[in-house]
C-alpha cells in the first residue's frame, strides 16, 4: 500500500505524487493533500490515519520522508527481522548527508538515547492506535524521541538495531528540524523523558 500526503506543499510535489499513483506497482494507492499543520506530529498521525482500510492485511508500517532516499534493501531486512525474531519495532543503520559530506550511522549508537529518526524504522501496525494519533501533537519537535522513549519505559516495546546495511540516506538541510532545534526544544524534550524514565545523557550526543 503506498500511502502519500502533502503536508501544505507549494511546489509540484503533490502533482508529482498524484501522477506517480497511475504507474505504481501497489495493490493500492492513497494521494492526499492538506493545508500545513502546526508541526510534524500532526502531520504525521493524519497519513497514519488513512491506514485503516489496510492495516490487517499489510501488517508492516514504513516511512519515508520525501526529500530523502531510502535504502535499497531496507524493508525487506528489517521485515525478515520482525518476522524471525518476532518484535513489534526495529531500526537500521543510515547514512547523513550535509555539508561537511557523508557519515555512516550506526544503529547501534542510538541504542540507549533512541535518537531514531522514523525513516530508518519498520514496526507492526498494532503500535497505532485507530485515530492515528500515534505522536504527541503538543510537543513541537523530536516527537520521534519522546514517542520512542514512551514506548520503551511505559509500554515495554522491545525497540531492537538491526545493523548491516543502509537503510535510508537522510540529506540534513539547513531548513531540517535538527538544524531549526533551540535549546528550549531540547529542555522541553529532555524534561518529558526524565517523567518518563531517567535521561541523562545530552540531546545532541
Amino acid at each position: 500500500v503506498f500511502i502519500f500526503t502533502s503536508d501544505g506543499s507549494t511546489d509540484s510535489t503533490f502533482d508529482i505524487a498524484s501522477q506517480f499513483a497511475s504507474k505504481c506497482s501497489a495493490d493500492h494507492v492513497h494521494v492526499r493533500h492538506y493545508d500545513k499543520a502546526d508541526n510534524v506530529a500532526i502531520a504525521k498521525n493524519r497519513t497514519f490515519s488513512h491506514i485503516n482500510d489496510w492495516r490487517r492485511e499489510y501488517p508492516f508500517i514504513c516511512v519515508q520522508d520525501a526529500d530523502d532516499v531510502m535504502g535499497r534493501n531496507r524493508i525487506d531486512r528489517l521485515a525478515d527481522a520482525l518476522i524471525d525474531r518476532k518484535l513489534d519495532f526495529v531500526f537500521g543503520d543510515y547514512l547523513l548527508i550535509d555539508t561537511e559530506g557523508v557519515h555512516a550511522i550506526s544503529s547501534t549508537k542510538h541504542c540507549e538515547n533512541l535518537h531514531i529518526g522514523i525513516w530508518c524504522t519498520l514496526f507492526r501496525e498494532s503500535l497505532i492506535p485507530p485515530s492515528g494519533k500515534f505522536f504527541n501533537e503538543d510537543i513541537e519537535m523530536y516527537e520521534e524521541f519522546l514517542k520512542w522513549w514512551e514506548m520503551k519505559y511505559e509500554d515495554g516495546v522491545d525497540i531492537k538495531p538491526i545493523p548491516g546495511f543502509i537503510t535510508n540516506y537522510y540529506y540534513r538541510r539547513d531548513s531540517s528540524m535538527s538544524k531549526c532545534s533551540s535549546k528550549e526544544h531540547k529542555d522541553i524534550l529532555r524534561d518529558k523523558r526524565n517523567k518518563i524514565h531517567p535521561y541523562c545523557v545530552s540531546v545532541d550526543s
